[in-house]
């Protein structure tokens, strides 16, 4: 059984923006003892100075990030003994979601002012983020560029990949990937018959009010939200991510 003070090597769990950080994190706090320091948050910059601030994490602690994918990264990772939970989603929804946080809780974001604009529709965003933009001297990636930079963490032999969808679409295929978190993280170090007492643990410690970045969590909310121009726009940039992914068996979705 796990105690409180029971030693759990620091690890760290990052995902793609806006594909379920929160969920996770909430999920992960939930493992008695488990702390996150708000200074325990890391976003792309020099392999060598993340390495130096990851192996600064207590035991017991995971830090938080979106970090890109590099092989360096993945190495030095492994190589430290630093075990790494990084969570994806459908980028089609990934697109619903930032467009309405970019407008209404991310000031900072290069496409702020653009998106508060009276004269842009809710269309215009979301093709803004598929296709990129280029206007009044910004340069905006497409999707497909953006996404880029996190999708070799989805193949990476040193992390272990969860999806959105898996843990949303139904209790059984959210505590399939809690058993999977926590075997990961432990190994054999946890007997399988305390499995279900953490993972209620885990689900227990849920509060999507608490996330200053949850809006609904609703899995295929594109299907709502796009028409079909969107959906071709989407498909022509970056419909060979749904594919490769495994979101689509072809381009017969639209």
């Amino acid at each position: 059984m796990l105690h409180s003070n029971d030693q759990l090597p620091a690890f760290l769990m990052t995902s793609m923006p806006k594909s379920g950080t929160h969920l996770m994190k909430q999920l992960l706090l939930g493992i008695p003892g488990v702390s996150h320091d708000l200074k325990d948050r890391f976003y792309p910059e020099k392999t060598i100075i993340l390495m130096e601030k990851l192996k600064k994490i207590n035991s017991n602690h995971f830090g938080q990030g979106h970090l890109f994918y590099s092989k360096e990264l993945s190495n030095s990772l492994s190589d430290a003994s630093i075990k790494h939970i990084f969570i994806s989603r459908d980028l089609r929804d990934v697109v619903v979601s930032f467009a309405y946080f970019i407008e209404s809780k991310y000031p900072a974001h290069p496409l702020h002012s653009y998106f508060t604009d009276p004269t842009t529709t809710q269309k215009d965003k979301y093709l803004a983020l598929i296709e990129g933009l280029e206007k009044d001297g910004l340069s905006y990636p497409n999707i497909a560029s953006w996404a880029s930079s996190y999708e070799g963490w989805l193949s990476d032999e040193n992390t272990l990949t969860v999806t959105f969808e898996d843990l949303m679409s139904s209790t059984e295929s959210m505590e399939r990937q809690l058993i999977r978190i926590v075997t990961y993280l432990w190994e054999e170090a946890i007997s399988s018959s305390y499995h279900s007492e953490l993972i209620q643990l885990m689900k227990t410690n849920l509060d999507p009010s608490a996330s200053p970045t949850f809006r609904n969590g609703h899995i295929g909310n594109w299907k709502e939200e796009f028409d079909h121009e969107v959906k071709s726009a989407f498909n022509q940039v970056a419909g060979d991510w749904l594919i490769r992914n495994g979101y689509e068996k072809n381009q017969d979705w639209l």
